[in-house]
Order: structure tokens, then sequence, then C-alpha cells
């Protein structure tokens, strides 16, 4: 399994961003060594601001659909999750 982040989710769905080709290429490889691919519902409400900005509501809703037919998996957040965060930040 892969935790995956925003900006590779955001540069794989925007063809105008230079790290495009590289992001499609290790997200596709990704899912066809069958890896699974985890988002948090942070990176997805900051991926759907960055693509409606970017791509409109179409990109949106492409994005919402790749978790739908499990391309991506949702993942909540524990309570050790938010700790290490806040260590992160602070």
């Amino acid at each position: 399994m892969v935790i995956v982040d925003t900006g590779p989710l955001v540069a794989a769905a925007d063809s105008d961003d230079d790290e495009h080709r590289s992001c499609v290429d290790l997200l596709t490889g990704l899912r066809l060594t069958e890896r699974s691919l985890l988002v948090s519902p942070l990176v997805v409400a900051e991926v759907t601001y960055m693509l409606g900005r970017s791509g409109g509501s179409a990109a949106e809703a492409a994005f919402i659909n790749s978790i739908r037919s499990g391309d991506l998996s949702l993942v909540d957040l524990t309570d050790d999750d938010l700790q290490r965060v806040a260590e992160l930040l602070g």
C-alpha cells in the first residue's frame, strides 16, 4: 500500500504540469502492480480544490470518480495520525 499526497495526484490530472508524465507513469505503475493507493479526506479536499481552480468541476468529478471506482482508497485519519501531523507542523 502507498499513501498518496496531493502533489502527484494534481500533477497526474493536469497535463500542463511539468511533472504530469512522471506522475501518471508512477501512479499507473503502482496500480499495475496492484498496490493499494490510499488517500486521506484531507488530501481529497485539497486535490478537489486545486483541480476545481485549474480544471473546473469536470476535473473534480473525475478525481472523485477515481475514488468511487477503487483506483484510490479513502482512509480515515486516526488520533495518532493527527498527533503526528501536529508534531511535524510544530
